[in-house]
C-alpha cells in the first residue's frame, strides 16, 4: 500500500500491484509514504527519497487494515481523493498465483498455499488454496466508499489514464513487473475449478465486475491436465 496527503493505494495480490506502485510514485505528489515487501524496498531504491518514506512490511493490507494504520498518522479513508484498488478477472489471477507460487515454491515451502500449488494440480488448487475475500479490499463496513476508483488489470494503462486525467496528475506509462509465464487461462480451467474460483470470488461476480466464464466448449482430455503443470508456457502475463 502506500499513501500521499491526497491517494491511497491498496494492493491486493496478483492485480499488477508493483507495476501501479512504480507509475504512483513516478506520477504522484509528496511526502508519500509506501508499505512494500522486502524485495521491492530495493526495487524502489532508484527513486528520490525526498519526502518519500519506505517502510518494510506486509504490501497488501486490505482497507480495515489500512484504516488502522492510517490513525497513526492522523489520516481517514474518507480524506483521500481516492482510493485506488487494482481488480483482475479472477480466473486469470488464479492461474497467475497458481504458478507464480509453483515458480517460488523454494522460497516459501512454510507457507501452506504454496505447498497447495505445488502438490496439485490446476484443479486441486483452485479448490484448496485459501484466498481472503477481496471485498475486503473494496469495502468498509460492508459498503464501498465513495472515493473508491478501481482500476481493472485487464485495462490498465486506460484506466491508469483515467484516474490521472480525473485527478490531474501526470500519467506515464504503467510498466510490466513481475509478469509469469503460462497459457491462456481457459487452457487450465475446468468446471470444478470454474465453481470454486466463483465461490471464492462472488464478490465481484455478484456486483457486476465479471461475469461467470462458460465452459460450454468444454471436453476433458488426457492432455486438459497435465500431471506436472509446471511455471512454463507460452504466453507472459502480469
Amino acid at each position: 500500500m502506500l499513501w500521499t496527503d491526497d491517494f491511497l493505494f491498496l494492493h491486493f495480490p496478483k492485480t499488477a500491484g508493483k507495476s501501479l506502485t512504480h507509475a504512483l510514485v513516478q506520477t504522484l505528489g509528496r511526502p508519500m509514504t509506501c508499505v512494500v515487501s522486502k524485495g521491492q524496498v530495493r526495487e524502489l531504491a532508484d527513486y528520490s527519497h525526498t519526502d518519500l518514506t519506505i517502510i518494510e512490511g506486509w504490501a497488501h493490507e486490505n482497507m480495515k487494515a489500512a484504516e488502522r494504520r492510517l490513525l497513526k498518522y492522523d489520516k481517514t479513508l474518507d480524506g483521500f481523493k481516492a482510493i485506488i484498488v487494482g481488480i483482475r478477472n479472477p480466473n486469470d489471477l488464479m492461474v497467475s498465483n497458481y504458478f507464480f507460487m509453483r515458480k517460488t515454491y523454494e522460497h516459501n515451502r512454510e507457507k501452506e498455499n504454496f505447498r497447495i500449488a505445488m502438490e496439485n494440480d490446476f484443479e486441486g488448487y483452485a479448490e484448496k488454496v485459501m484466498v481472503e475475500p477481496i471485498q475486503n479490499w473494496m469495502t468498509i463496513n460492508g459498503k464501498r466508499p465513495e472515493n473508491l476508483r478501481i482500476i481493472r488489470f485487464e485495462h490498465l494503462q486506460d484506466d491508469y489514464d483515467t484516474l490521472a486525467d480525473e485527478f490531474g496528475f501526470s500519467a506515464t506509462v504503467v510498466p510490466h513487473i513481475n509478469s509469469s509465464e503460462h497459457d491462456h487461462y481457459l487452457s487450465y480451467l475446468t468446471p470444478k475449478a470454474e465453481e470454486a474460483i466463483y465461490k471464492k470470488f462472488q464478490y465481484l461476480f455478484m456486483e457486476g465486475f465479471y461475469e461467470r466464464q462458460s465452459l460450454s466448449f468444454y471436453s476433458p482430455t488426457p492432455e486438459d491436465q497435465p500431471e506436472d503443470q509446471g511455471a512454463t508456457g507460452t504466453g507472459r502475463h502480469f
